[in-house]
């Protein structure tokens, strides 16, 4: 009776080893930052950027030469003893708006110029994560991971996929 328990036992032991290694997720990681760089399309995406956001600081820059020269108008005005009262507040005024316009330029700016690179950088995201779902896939991965966000402070080497998606994007591997 003794030895069949113990049969029993290690039998049950077994089965919830077995169970146990089975229910382990398999996790590997990529550098999502690095795979983006190495992407042709990259450059493309990033040269539009880069355009759009000289385009906003030219009409800032514009906006804020056009601020400095009324404001530097201003200065001599009030300087003049003879100006109305009522031109100074007017011309004040005037200054206090344009100061808000561009404030209100530049923050618009930024916004928007985040909405476009998100835009643009949307296909290629989608494409990355495409290649880590069929890496996923084919290597029998549960999760893949971006290793570049620092929220990892170990990861095993043998669980670097950048090269299986490298070679998915049609990138080279190294």
């Amino acid at each position: 009776m003794k030895t069949m328990m113990r049969a029993l036992l290690l039998a049950f032991v077994i089965f919830a080893a077995q169970n146990f290694a089975e229910a382990q997720s398999k996790i590997g990681f990529i550098y999502g930052d690095s795979l983006l760089l190495e992407m042709p399309e990259y450059d493309s995406v990033l040269t539009k950027i880069n355009k759009r956001s000289e385009e906003y600081k030219k009409t800032i820059s514009s906006m804020q030469d056009e601020l400095d020269a009324k404001s530097t108008k201003f200065q001599r005005d009030q300087a003049k003893p003879d100006i109305p009262k009522s031109y100074l507040e007017l011309a004040q005024n005037e200054l206090e708006s344009m100061y808000q316009n561009i404030q209100t330029f530049s923050q618009n700016a930024q916004k928007e110029l985040m909405e476009y690179q998100n835009k643009l950088m949307e296909p290629l995201i989608t494409k990355m994560k495409n290649a880590c779902a069929e890496v996923s896939k084919e290597q029998k991965y549960d999760f893949i991971v971006d290793a570049g966000s620092n929220l990892f402070w170990h990861m095993s080497e043998k669980d670097n996929l950048m090269n299986a998606v490298r070679k998915k994007l049609g990138l080279s591997t190294k």
